[in-house]
């Protein structure tokens, strides 16, 4: 992986992001602070323009992305909302629940 803070760019979810759009993505998360990180994550998949083949937004790897950027100290996203749950898929859980068999 590239360093985020040189002209290389940022490698996430089979794209390489170029310095601008790194730098686009934080100015996203620093005003766009009421939007859920679902939300977020939608606008700033669609202002990059990163999509399926069939169009739709690339949400999970963009959630993805954002993570990565604020583990790199690049950015610092809001805490997540009450009702927010978008973050869920990237929890790996490491015990099955206690009310579901084990298969």
């Amino acid at each position: 992986m590239a360093n985020p803070g040189d002209s290389s760019g940022f490698r996430c979810g089979g794209r390489m992001f170029a310095a601008s759009e790194i730098a686009l993505i934080c100015e996203v998360v620093a005003t766009c602070r009421g939007l859920s990180r679902k939300e977020r994550a939608n606008t700033i998949s669609e202002l990059v323009g990163w999509t399926r083949a069939n169009g739709s937004l690339k949400e999970p790897e963009c959630l993805m992305l954002l993570a990565r950027l604020e583990a790199q100290g690049l950015l610092r996203l809001p805490a997540n909302s009450r009702g927010d749950r978008s973050d869920q898929s990237l929890r790996f859980r490491t015990r099955p629940r206690a009310n579901r068999a084990c298969r």
